[in-house]
C-alpha cells in the first residue's frame, strides 16, 4: 500500500511540474489603477492532435484566471487559430482569426474592461463571418 501511495505522490508532483512549465509570463501591465499579468498557457482543447496556447490573464497577486484567449491552435501541422491582444489603460483586447472552419466565424473581436473590484468584464464581442460583422455590447 505504501508503494501505490508514494507512486501516486510522484506522479502527482511529475504532473504539477509538467503544468508549471506550460505557463510563460508574456507581460505585467496596468489597466486603470489594477495590475494584471499575462501568460502564453498550453493545452489541448479538442483531442490530443490540437495543441492550443492560450492568453491568460491573472489580476497580480491573485491565482484564479479572469479571462482567456487563443494564442494559436495547431492540428496536423497546420495552424488553424491564432491570436493577438492589445492593452490600453482602459480595456484588454483579444482578437481571434480562424481558419479552416466553416462552422467558426472568420475572426473575433473581445474586449474587457476592469470592474470595481479588478474583475474583468467583457463588455464589447465584435463576430466577423464572410463579409458580415455581428456586434455585442453587453452592459453589466
Amino acid at each position: 500500500m505504501k508503494k501505490i501511495t508514494g507512486l501516486c505522490i510522484l506522479y502527482l508532483l511529475i504532473s504539477s511540474f509538467s503544468l508549471l512549465r506550460s505557463k510563460k509570463l508574456l507581460e505585467t501591465f496596468k489597466i486603470g489603477e489594477y495590475t494584471y499579468k499575462i501568460y502564453d498557457e498550453e493545452g489541448f482543447v479538442n483531442t490530443a492532435k490540437e495543441q492550443s496556447h492560450f492568453y491568460v490573464l491573472y489580476r497580480e497577486g491573485r491565482s484564479a484566471s479572469l479571462c482567456s484567449a487563443y494564442i494559436s491552435t495547431v492540428k496536423d501541422g497546420k495552424t488553424i487559430t491564432k491570436g493577438t491582444y492589445l492593452h490600453t489603460s482602459e480595456y484588454i483586447e483579444f482578437k481571434e482569426h480562424y481558419t479552416g472552419s466553416k462552422l467558426h466565424a472568420d475572426s473575433m473581436m473581445k474586449r474587457y474592461y476592469p470592474d470595481e473590484n479588478g474583475g474583468l468584464k467583457l463588455k464589447e464581442l465584435t463576430r466577423y463571418r464572410g463579409g458580415d460583422i455581428d456586434k455585442f455590447v453587453y452592459e453589466n
